[in-house]
């Protein structure tokens, strides 16, 4: 039998944790995309052996909020100056928003405290992985859809097919991310603790 106490208490800790992490007032997405462009531009300001990449934040706009300059060093002129290829994208989105969902999941997981840090640690590295990965998809699609910048030009046709498609599955919107972190989330749970659902339901005693 159900425990609707215990159900009722994980869904307002989640809605609590989500809804609070997800308005403004908080500063902490604020926080979040500052540490978001620092990494980035820790593993991605040289990118492959050509590549320049320079992450910046916008104030002007609500919805992206990080604007990206791509270059090719080889390409620099007599001066060391380089023409760059700007494009935005929204962090809030693209990775803020799948960490909040995170961390509102474990947040409402009925485990004890220590095991419920250890295992929300576990999957904001695991996330922050997949998300590096899925923004260098989205910097070297743009790579390839800049010809005159002569980088992964050589690649085959049905390569960058392969690259674009990946790339607007996985950089448009949360929907996929979502289901990433839902996958994280279940994944961990069921590893470490594997009798979470019975503090869901309560046991039927036997005469």
């Amino acid at each position: 039998m159900l425990q609707p106490k215990t159900i009722l208490q994980s869904v307002g800790i989640f809605l609590g944790v989500y809804l609070f992490l997800l308005l403004p007032f908080s500063g902490i997405g604020k926080v979040y995309a500052d540490f978001y462009r620092k990494q980035a531009f820790y593993f991605f300001n040289n990118f492959g052996s050509q590549g320049f990449v320079v992450f910046e934040e916008r104030e002007d706009s609500e919805n992206d909020d990080t604007r990206v300059y791509q270059a090719n060093k080889n390409l620099a002129n007599k001066k060391g100056d380089v023409e760059s290829v700007p494009f935005n994208m929204s962090i809030r989105v693209l990775a803020y928003l799948p960490n909040i969902l995170l961390i509102s999941l474990f947040a409402a997981t009925p485990v004890k405290l220590k095991k419920r840090l250890l295992l929300m640690g576990i999957g904001f590295v695991l996330l922050d992985i997949f998300l590096l990965c899925f923004l260098y998809i989205l910097i070297l699609n743009k790579y390839i859809q800049t010809p005159w910048l002569k980088m992964y030009q050589d690649l085959g046709s049905g390569m960058k097919s392969c690259i674009d498609t990946l790339n607007s599955s996985i950089n448009h919107g949360m929907g996929l991310n979502g289901f990433l972190v839902v996958f994280i989330w279940l994944s961990l749970v069921y590893y470490f603790e594997r009798d979470v659902l019975e503090k869901f339901v309560t046991k039927q005693k036997t005469s």
